[in-house]
């Protein structure tokens, strides 16, 4: 009853980029970027560089975020 009054208030805008969509859901799963890294193989490095847009995310990338994060293939592939 309470969360349905703070969405009301605080609305929260679905994301408009897949590192957007990656860092709520990192946030939801309560795990930080370094354990997300080592969940889908990646350096810290390269995750970052893929979550700034600042590196192209590759299929395993896609893949490990749809499956880890449980994020949407059609947003993933509507953001890449």
């Amino acid at each position: 009853e309470i969360q349905e009054e703070e969405k009301k208030i605080y609305p929260l805008e679905m994301p408009k980029t897949l590192g957007g969509m990656v860092e709520i859901r990192m946030y939801e799963h309560k795990i930080t970027q370094a354990e997300l890294a080592k969940k889908l193989n990646l350096s810290p490095t390269k995750l970052s560089l893929i979550l700034n847009g600042k590196q192209k995310p590759d299929i395993g990338f896609l893949k490990g975020v749809r499956d880890t994060l449980n994020i949407d293939a059609d947003f993933i592939l509507d953001h890449v």
